[in-house]
């Protein structure tokens, strides 16, 4: 039932035979199955009987429906497989008939993920021509060879440009290709740049899911060299700030100085101000860091910190350098309102410190 739903693009099956262009229990009336070295002829009465199920839930009258769709795709799976389809047949019909690449069939990925944790030959032609589709489905049984070879492929496939400029739908995808050879296999692509920018971003984009503090080194020296591309090296302090390594913190402070060369969307900036505030930061050196945005209708990591930090409580010996920063402040533009309210907030401070 499963096998054919699914294989068919039905969600529904019919009780009655008289809804037109539906699947209808007499539609699978025939032949016989085995189950556990026992066969049984298939006819409406076993049919019906698993219909009854709590595999299945009413979708209208006469119709009914999967309670889930992974319980299909699971079923459907098991069955192909024990029947011992061969996997170039199984390829052809998970594939979009239309599609020259021979893409999957959207409605058919996640069935594609079982039957490739089921079939060596399914994973492999998934390998060469869809491995978006393994991305998504679950890799946790996977041998770590098969994750390291589902990793060289999507790259190999962003490089030759059949890969989109990724978006975060497929980054929640990415702890799954967690193994213990994953940093040794992307630490040269990070390092080096023969690779495209989208491929080293992808790797950086992995390196955070999977919070690889052996990789933060790596990820620190992109940030700080200037002649990376920017979007790389935006890329690189936001996994940074999601991975927080002590070391690559410290060494991002330089970030702070005034006049640090590239940075045009405040990311860099941003990521060392939420790595090293307030542990490794005194006020005059956080409040030197505050600047107005550059790009006010950008919110990353600046824009993030900027609207999480709360009032600055400066200490005595600080408060005439954070009184000096409100004086040089000037005019605040708009898309920068925080900064004022951080200027207040020093002022009442110093009022009060005035009173006693």
């Amino acid at each position: 039932i499963a096998a054919v739903m699914l294989l068919s693009g039905h969600n529904t099956l019919c009780r009655q035979s008289d809804v037109q262009s539906a699947l209808h229990v007499s539609d699978l009336v025939g032949g016989n199955e085995v189950v556990r070295h026992t066969s049984f002829p298939v006819g409406e009465d076993e049919i019906k009987d698993a219909l009854n199920t709590g595999l299945f839930t009413s979708r209208g009258t006469g119709r009914m429906g999967w309670s889930h769709l992974t319980y299909a795709e699971c079923l459907a799976a098991r069955y192909v497989t024990e029947r011992k389809v061969p996997g170039s047949e199984i390829l052809k019909l998970l594939q979009h008939p239309g599609d020259a690449d021979k893409r999957l069939t959207p409605q058919l990925r996640s069935l594609a993920g079982w039957l490739a944790d089921r079939s060596v030959d399914v994973f492999d032609g998934l390998l060469a021509t869809d491995p978006e589709a393994l991305l998504r489905s679950d890799l946790a049984n996977a041998d770590p060879s098969r994750k390291a070879r589902l990793i060289d492929a999507f790259l190999a496939r962003a490089e030759q440009g059949q890969i989109e400029r990724l978006g975060w739908e497929l980054r929640p995808f990415y702890r799954r290709l967690d193994y213990p050879g994953l940093a040794h296999q992307l630490q040269p692509i990070l390092q080096g740049r023969s690779r495209g920018s989208l491929v080293r971003e992808i790797a950086v984009d992995v390196a955070e899911a999977w919070q690889a503090r052996s990789l933060a080194s790596v990820l620190t020296d992109i940030v700080l060299e200037g002649s990376e591309p920017d979007r790389l090296r935006d890329r690189a302090a936001q996994a940074l700030a999601s991975i927080h390594d002590p070391n690559a913190s410290v060494r991002l402070k330089v970030l702070l100085q005034r006049g640090y060369p590239g940075d045009p969307n405040d990311e860099l900036r941003g990521a060392a101000l939420l790595l090293n505030w307030p542990a490794r930061l005194t006020v005059p050196e956080l409040l030197a860091a505050l600047t107005p945005r550059k790009r006010p209708t950008s919110f990353g990591s600046y824009w993030l910190f900027l609207r999480q930090i709360s009032a600055i409580d400066a200490p005595a010996a600080e408060l005439a350098a954070a009184l000096k920063w409100v004086e040089t402040l000037g005019t605040i533009p708009d898309g920068s309102e925080k900064l004022e309210e951080i200027a207040a907030g020093i002022l009442l401070q110093a009022w009060r410190a005035i009173d006693r």
